[in-house]
């Protein structure tokens, strides 16, 4: 059985850059377009200036419509279900060049989900490149038609097509087309062939591709004549690596690997009949003045070679019979891709196609083990990949250092340790680059290589090895550093009914309200502190409005909290600080008063206090006082309860702090609830509400010795209910990187990739890592939600998709029909994919995302 690569074909490419072309002679000065359909982009194919910078195009089909010569599309990666028909061509010396992003990590498909058509279809066009894109396709991916002088370079591709019609080519140049190039593109195409050369064509060079896993050939050259195919790994093909059909005379089939071709069982099944049976197949006619040589084939092919229409069991009888091949070698296919493999420093240099870097962008380099044997000034590998040697530094760990309950922390200070094994070839030199411009040199084994940064963030650490012979090898790991929490007894610093923190008068329509938080309620102040840990109320409002809590400059698109006349509504705030200590309100409706309540302040300084969040891999209903089963019912007035939040199956021994989402429902007054009172009646609130009301808020509350929490409710009685999100322990956990508010999911607009209200009893996915400056890797993002426009009560869980429960058994916002209801919650983020899941109870409701932090 042959092994499947479709994982690493699933990560394909589309990326683009511009300017919409001018009228008239501005036009000439026009070289760049730009194509980014992501949901921050802003992106239109009609708008004035579409296809600029400023206001990329949509879709890739829109700038193929008016790209000129000398013109360079550039498609920013992401995923564009579209079919791109290019008629437009360039001049020589001034091409038009479609270019996605270089690296593959950055890479994502070009899908094209219609069978009918192509991914990327080259028309009777020439003077043209295509690359470092990705496609799949049902049928033909890209194809080139009557077309010349177009380059194809750093492609990946792969086509799905009906499983048995191994016909249809994952690349495919047809129509009479001439001097057309393929290099360094990587093709999987299990359900029909991997490049395909029709008759008419002359002048194709194919050079430095990797094909593999097709139901049909790796390459397949019919009546084409002087054909140059060099330096290619064809493997795992159910036909042959390479087949000359027809008169494809004069042709070049130099320093090619064919490993393990012409199988009998492909990735999805059984391989189709085939009748040529070998690696290499080239027929009488396309003999004559054609040249074989300088390949390499495994041992496992039964018939690597067929010859003018005779088999050839291997490689001596191959060149004894034929005359050609005399430099080819055969191997075991385990031998490849390593150090001692006879593809390394093996090749012809001089061979037509070559290319001085391999299909990952590698240089060609010497092997000081290897002797050279091969051709030319240069030392070249065979097939598509040069050899880079065995240096590595395979075991970088960076790592923040860890808390020490009772001793101060140091959030911003990290060690690296560099172990790795090079093989045969001596170290030269080792050095860490610790991802802010700071370079040190190390010893491989060394322990303790110390560095502070000077900011939060998430920074790529690379330790890079360097042997002997100059050849090199790094290895990346990212750490990020944050900020700490400290915790805080909850102290009023803003009250604008009673002048507190602000003059005592309401907040006005698009009024910004700044207020000293350092220095107050027990934040210091000393120019360390990050953020603030807010509970934030709204009261006496004139009309319905939004609030958003920032660090001050320009408001952003984003809210924090929703109030409407007649309702005081809380909601838990973490905003960072500004320089001089600050934070900024802004009311974007109306006049309302504002209270907020400090609970705690995150600081890069050392603190004896600090702790770091930890997130529950699932939120864990710890009490709901409408089921019996937990011993506590309704909650009377005046009456404070104890809620068991450490322990089996709930937070960790050492938690101080517990990150609660809690719920107050058919309360039979207005009344408030406080964790861990500090008084009776107590003199700060967590949660508000009005008789009858359901509704939520993220409570940060201290664990008492025993492990509960304490809740305390001012009036009436009332149902309580509990959802652990996490918790601030003495040892474990992550420090905070906290961000100015970012709209990551906004259903009314599409922002997130959801258009329209959601429905009832439905899980819907939103990206959160590696979008809005969140790093992939992401464990955790503290994000704010909003509900609006429900048209039933309803309630909203959010968490990480990856096992959960169809029906979560946890809540982090409840909404009533008509209403609009924000709630800040600590969500996990699934590690496979950086998403997170909102599932909806009932009714259809639009829903909005403010993320303001995460951990990693």
């Amino acid at each position: 059985m042959r092994t499947k690569r479709l994982a690493a074909i699933a990560a394909l490419a589309l990326s683009v850059t511009g300017v919409l072309p001018l009228a008239g002679t501005a036009q000439a000065t026009v070289t760049d377009l730009y194509v980014n359909n992501r949901s921050n982009a802003g992106c239109s194919d009609t708008a004035p200036g579409a296809g600029s910078q400023a206001v990329p195009f949509c879709t890739v089909s829109a700038a193929a419509d008016v790209v000129q010569a000398g013109q360079t599309v550039h498609v920013t990666s992401n995923i564009y279900k579209e079919s791109v028909h290019l008629t437009h061509s360039g001049t020589p010396g001034a091409p038009i060049t479609f270019t996605g992003p270089a690296h593959p990590d950055d890479a994502t498909w070009l899908p094209n989900l219609l069978a009918s058509d192509h991914v990327f279809d080259l028309d009777h066009v020439h003077d043209v490149v295509v690359e470092h894109m990705g496609g799949q396709s049902a049928q033909e991916g890209v194809v080139t038609t009557g077309s010349n002088h177009v380059t194809l370079d750093s492609l990946t591709l792969t086509s799905t097509g009906a499983l048995g019609n191994a016909t249809t080519p994952a690349l495919h140049i047809t129509g009479g087309s001439s001097a057309v190039t393929v290099s360094r593109t990587t093709i999987n195409a299990p359900h029909g062939e991997g490049l395909v050369v029709d008759p008419g064509t002359s002048g194709a060079v194919i050079t430095t591709n990797d094909i593999s896993d097709t139901y049909g050939h790796g390459i397949l050259v019919t009546d084409a004549p002087g054909t140059v195919i060099t330096g290619n790994t064809t493997h795992n093909d159910c036909g042959p690596g390479i087949e000359l059909a027809g008169n494809s005379s004069g042709a070049t089939v130099e320093n090619n690997v064919l490993a393990e071709n012409d199988n009998s069982t492909g990735p999805w099944g059984p391989c189709p009949a085939n009748t040529a049976h070998a690696d290499l197949v080239v027929s009488a006619a396309s003999a004559t003045g054609t040249t074989a040589d300088y390949n390499l084939i495994t041992t496992a092919t039964q018939h690597p070679y067929t010859w003018a229409g005779q088999q050839y069991t291997d490689v001596p009888s191959f060149q004894q019979g034929s005359g050609q091949g005399a430099h080819d070698l055969s191997t075991d296919v385990a031998k490849l891709n390593k150090e001692g493999s006879p593809a390394i420093d093996s090749a012809d240099a001089n061979a037509p196609g070559e290319l001085p870097t391999d299909i990952d962008g590698n240089p060609r380099v010497d092997d000081p083990l290897v002797a050279n044997t091969g051709a030319g000034a240069a030392s070249y590998d065979r097939g598509a990949r040069e050899y880079q040697g065995d240096t590595v530094a395979s075991d970088l760990t960076v790592a923040q250092t860890a808390l020490q309950a009772g001793q101060p922390d140091t959030p911003l200070h990290v060690t690296a340790t560099s172990t790795g094994v090079v093989s045969a070839w001596p170290v030269a030199k080792n050095t860490i680059d610790f991802g802010d411009g700071t370079v040190v040199d190390t010893v491989l084994g060394a322990t303790g290589n110390p560095h502070d940064y000077a900011a939060p963030g998430t920074y790529t650490v690379t330790d890079t090895v360097t042997n002997t012979s100059g050849g090199t090898g790094s290895t990346s790991r990212t750490v990020t550093v944050g900020s700490d929490f400290s915790p805080l007894a909850p102290a009023r610093i803003l009250d604008t009914r009673s002048g507190i923190g602000a003059p005592a008068q309401q907040v006005g329509p698009g009024g910004v309200l700044k207020f000293q938080v350092t220095g107050h309620g027990g934040v210091p102040t000393d120019g360390k502190v990050t953020a603030v840990l807010l509970n934030l109320t709204a009261t006496g409002a004139t009309a319905a409005t939004h609030i958003t809590a920032f660090p001050g400059g320009q408001v952003p698109t984003a809210s924090n909290l929703n109030a409407t006349p007649g309702l005081d509504v809380g909601n838990a705030v973490v905003v960072p600080v500004a320089a001089d200590g600050t934070v900024s309100l802004y009311n974007h409706a109306g006049d309302v008063d504002l209270i907020a309540d400090v609970q705690g302040f995150y600081s890069t300084a050392p603190q004896g206090t600090a702790l770091r969040l930890d997130r529950q891999a699932t939120p864990v209903r710890a009490l709901d006082t409408r089921d019996s089963s937990y011993g506590i019912g309704e909650v009377g007035p005046g009456q404070s309860i104890r809620v068991q939040v450490r322990g089996t199956n709930l937070l960790p021994a050492d938690t101080q702090y517990a990150v609660l989402n809690l719920t107050a429902t058919e309360g039979t007054a207005n009344s408030y609830i406080t964790a861990a009172p500090n008084g009776n009646p107590p003199t700060t609130s967590n949660l508000n509400f009005t008789a009858g009301q359901t509704v939520a808020n993220q409570v940060t509350a201290p664990i008492n010795a025993d492990g509960t929490v304490t809740l305390y409710n001012h009036t009436g009685d009332v149902h309580l209910i509990v959802d652990i999100q996490g918790g601030y322990r003495t040892a474990g956990g992550a420090s905070l990187v906290t961000t100015a508010p970012t709209r990551v999911l906004d259903t009314r607009d599409g922002t997130g990739g959801i258009n329209g209200k959601i429905g009832p009893s439905s899980a819907y996915s939103v990206k959160v890592a590696g979008v809005a400056g969140i790093p992939r890797g992401a464990k955790a993002v503290l994000i704010n939600l909003t509900a609006t426009d429900p048209t039933a009560d309803s309630w909203i869980a959010a968490g990480n998709l990856a096992g959960a429960d169809p029906t979560p058994s946890f809540s982090n916002l409840d909404m009533t029909a008509g209403a609009t209801v924000p709630n800040l919650a600590l969500v996990p983020v699934d590690p496979w994919n950086g998403t997170i899941f909102l599932y909806n109870h009932a009714g259809w409701t639009n829903l909005v995302a403010d993320v303001q932090g995460y951990t990693m």
